[in-house]
């Protein structure tokens, strides 16, 4: 099927039946007549909605490393897929392919969560995420190609039949975290972790244009990222990204900040870790939100301001000269100068009130006209 699809020789009907057949519950009816018709009725809710099916754990493995293998192999050998990406060769199968990736991962997921017993959360998630990963990182991962250059995975006009296999991988990667949150509730949060480091370290790039990154963030954003708990490895990693990636890439990031529990999170490496990674926390929180502060898409979102402001009570007592003078730099690079003489109350004056309070700066007296003179 594959092979008659690549060649574009081949019905769109045999997909259907393809997927029917192998991911829905097949009624036997003795009337002819609703048979055919429901033979013949196609319903793709059918296909996402199934999460297991009659295959073992290691032949569903093997099937999705085999369309992994397949689909690398189909962008990299073909120049001209290889720039302009799988979606201007597979058209009007894409939305078969994607249902049939999203099927496969997800019963790989439930064979495995139910058979992991004897597992911790972590030897779990280490089994899931990267074969989901590789069978979707042809359709949507930048790569290099032979002469160096960094390939973007679809151009503008495939955005439509690329919006299906994004949020495949959305929906699968939902319900990695959906199974892990009835398995392991304490640590579900990692499958969010897991996703945003891949976004950032596998999807964002310094040539990732922003139609591709405009689909990435309307699928992403639905997932549950209130429940995210970063680690210091992925917050350092959050705020290395103005810097090595595209500008717009920091879109995911302004979005996902305001949603993160960070009172508590703070207090917990403030009572729960040792002083240097404390110090680094606090740092690197302080410099994404300045970060978002001084963004022309995030500077006036009522979430980043509230977050802002809610951010000046939180204890900044670890942070270093050395952090803060770091702090202070993006502050310093990016923002608007008129934030200087801004009211105080309003949402322009929000960064000099956090450098402020990060700085440990308390007046110990109340400002009067006597003072101002």
């Amino acid at each position: 099927i594959l092979q008659g699809s690549a060649a574009e020789r081949l019905h769109t009907k045999v997909w259907e039946t393809l997927l029917k057949s192998c991911f829905t519950e097949r009624v036997i009816n003795s009337d002819s007549f609703s048979r055919e018709r429901a033979d013949s009725i196609f319903d793709r809710s059918e296909i996402e909605t199934c999460v297991d099916f009659k295959l073992s754990t290691v032949q569903v493995k093997g099937l999705l490393d085999w369309l992994s293998s397949f689909f690398l192999h189909a962008r990299m050998a073909d120049t001209e897929i290889m720039t302009f990406g799988l979606y201007s060769k597979w058209g009007r199968y894409v939305p078969y392919v994607s249902l049939m990736m999203g099927a496969l991962a997800r019963g790989y997921v439930t064979k495995v969560v139910n058979g992991s017993d004897d597992m911790s959360p972590y030897q779990i998630m280490a089994l899931l995420w990267q074969p989901v990963v590789t069978v979707y990182s042809p359709w949507i991962q930048p790569l290099v190609a032979a002469d160096g250059v960094m390939t973007s995975p679809w151009v503008e006009s495939d955005d439509t039949l690329a919006v299906d296999v994004v949020s495949s991988f959305r929906k699968t990667a939902h319900f990695i975290y959906q199974q892990m949150h009835i398995k392991h509730p304490a640590s579900s949060s990692g499958v969010l972790s897991l996703l945003l480091m891949y976004y950032m370290s596998g999807l964002s790039t310094k040539n990732s244009v922003s139609h591709i990154i405009f689909t990435f963030v309307s699928e992403l954003k639905q997932l549950p990222w209130q429940e995210l708990r970063p680690d210091l490895q992925l917050l350092e990693t959050m705020v290395k990204m103005k810097e090595v990636a595209s500008p717009c890439c920091f879109t995911l990031i302004g979005h996902i900040l305001p949603h993160i529990q960070w009172q508590s999170l703070m207090s917990h490496f403030l009572t729960q870790q040792n002083t240097e990674l404390t110090s680094r926390m606090q740092a690197g929180l302080a410099i994404l939100l300045v970060q978002s502060y001084v963004d022309p898409k995030f500077s006036q979102d009522e979430k980043v301001c509230h977050l802002l402001s809610e951010a000046q009570t939180f204890d900044w007592s670890m942070v270093t000269p050395d952090g803060y003078s770091c702090v202070c730099s993006w502050f310093m690079q990016l923002c608007d100068s008129k934030c200087v003489l801004a009211e105080r109350t309003s949402n322009l004056a929000l960064g000099i009130r956090l450098l402020k309070e990060v700085a440990g700066f308390k007046a110990d007296i109340a400002w009067t006209e006597q003072l101002s003179i």
